[in-house]
């Protein structure tokens, strides 16, 4: 390949990620407009823009033929892949920051993602001198990311006022996972260790599949469904169960016993089918929830419908129907400031009316019953007042 199509070729793929960094990029500036995903968008910018410096420079490197940079050209691969494994996913998840029961899973795995990835890069640059450090880092990067993003999962809820008190058990759980895990990565001589190979890896099994176990049980109770399918949300959680429980017990009786004859094999076979199993247990759970939700909100009146309030006097007990503003009773004339507002979700503003689960089908906030009620002002003979303040929550009004 001569000089001119080399160069020709460089500019070509540098123009197509130009395009596709555009087109990314795009959306997550119209997303920075509003304030619940501005910083969403300004962290998926800056990743997109990244991963495209990192692109534009993996180009240079392969079209300009530096072979003897091979190591260099592996770590800039690196760093390209890495953006993209842990910046997109942690850019999704701060889209979700505002809502309350997301909050603290969010930050807790956006500083897992943002760790694992400065582990990931000092990887890379070790890797140009060190190979076998540059790799330790760099698992160890991984290993951080996927066991923090399951105790991630674990705090989903947090601080929402739930009793789930075995997410903090799970969690210290967890971090225990993370140290066997490192220890193993790290340790290149056990003769010297208190510890053997076999320990660790069943020390692992039986930290991280409960971990694992735990993180799906809590996501598992955030299904709102009706109260006739609610066996299907825990048959779901105790098929997680017997599959972490299963595959734990298989890992211990390979590693102590360590059977023959195509044994192994037969129970890895066993425990990928389980995992599949469950897996699309838990996504036929995703869509029944998706699917409940959608049939029990019926859509609501326009609000200009909302003109007349039938409600019962409180002075002389005669039924009346009144509209909007300031009204009158037809018998005593006791005067009315009518009122009329839609249950809004105090978290994100969500419409609740006709929502009768007790839970924000948006954000997830725990809502009750309406609260407001009528506001009596007492004269000084003990009786009402002139003026009644009714809202569109008094029990027993009815609205025409």
């Amino acid at each position: 390949m001569g000089g001119v199509e080399r160069w020709l070729g460089f500019w070509a793929i540098v123009g197509m990620v130009r395009l596709i960094g555009g087109v990314a990029v795009s959306p997550l500036v119209w997303l920075g407009g509003k304030p619940r995903f501005r910083l969403a968008a300004v962290v998926g910018s800056g990743v997109v823009i990244w991963g495209w410096m990192l692109e534009v420079g993996l180009a240079i490197l392969e079209i300009t033929y530096w072979y003897s940079s091979y190591r260099l050209t592996g770590a800039v691969a690196i760093g390209l892949g890495m953006t993209a494994l842990m910046g997109i996913p942690a850019t999704v998840a701060l889209l979700l920051a505002s809502f309350r029961w997301a909050r603290v899973a969010v930050w807790g795995f956006v500083g897992f993602a943002g760790c694992g990835y400065v582990l990931a890069m000092l990887g890379a640059a070790l890797g140009m001198g060190d190979g076998r450090l540059g790799e330790a880092f760099l698992l160890s990067a991984l290993i951080l990311y996927g066991i923090g993003a399951a105790i991630s999962l674990l705090l989903v809820n947090a601080g929402s006022g739930d009793r789930r008190h075995f997410r903090w058990p799970g969690v210290a759980v967890g971090c225990l996972a993370m140290g066997f895990s490192w220890a193993m990565l790290w340790t290149s001589d056990y003769s010297r260790m208190p510890w053997t190979e076999d320990f660790l890896v069943v020390a692992i099994a039986v930290t991280l599949l409960p971990t694992l176990t735990l993180a799906h049980t809590n996501l598992g109770l955030m299904a709102q469904m009706r109260r006739a399918l609610d066996w299907v949300k825990y048959v779901v959680i105790v098929g997680g169960w017997g599959v972490g429980g299963t595959m734990m017990l298989g890992i211990v009786v390979l590693v102590v016993f360590k059977p023959q004859g195509g044994v192994e094999r037969v129970m890895v076979n066993i425990f990928g089918v389980m995992v599949v199993l469950l897996a699309l247990a838990s996504m036929g759970l995703l869509l029944l929830v998706i699917f409940n939700r959608r049939s029990e909100m019926a859509p609501p009146p326009p609000p200009h419908e909302f003109t007349k309030v039938a409600l019962t006097c409180p002075r002389c007990g005669s039924a009346e129907v009144v509209g909007a503003g300031e009204s009158a009773c037809g018998a005593c004339r006791l005067q009315f400031q009518i009122v009329i507002t839609e249950p809004r979700c105090p978290t994100c503003g969500y419409n609740l009316f006709r929502i009768t689960t007790g839970r924000c089908p948006e954000c997830g906030t725990v809502v009750g019953a309406g609260t407001a009620g009528v506001a009596v002002e007492k004269g000084a003979e003990g009786g009402a007042s002139a003026t009644e303040v009714l809202v569109a929550e008094v029990p027993g009004a009815e609205f025409t």
